[in-house]
């Protein structure tokens, strides 16, 4: 597995790759981030061309089994958020794998 690209990461390659200044870069980071947990958040889907689509899904209420004691319980349902790629990203994906 690879690095996993952090929020400071992601705002240090904005600074490094467009030249902008740090805390135009943090804001940048926290408003973009704030804006699809807010549409997320109101039940919209949010999808990025060449990228993939973000939704939130109804998970069902389904019987769970603690490992421990193998003693069935409840789970309810809840909602989740669900990320689909692109066929762009898939693509570039299994590029990666082949080279």
């Amino acid at each position: 597995m690879g690095q996993t690209l952090t929020r400071a990461g992601l705002r240090r390659r904005l600074i490094e790759r467009f030249g902008v200044a740090s805390t135009d870069a943090d804001r940048l980071v926290t408003r973009l981030l704030d804006l699809i947990g807010s549409e997320l958040g109101q039940g919209r889907t949010v999808k990025l061309t060449g990228f993939g689509t973000l939704e939130v899904r109804t998970r069902g209420a389904r019987k769970g089994r603690n490992p421990k004691t193998g003693e069935p319980y409840p789970v309810a349902a809840r909602k989740v958020v669900v990320f689909t790629p692109s066929a762009h990203l898939k693509r570039r994906l299994d590029e990666l794998k082949d080279g």
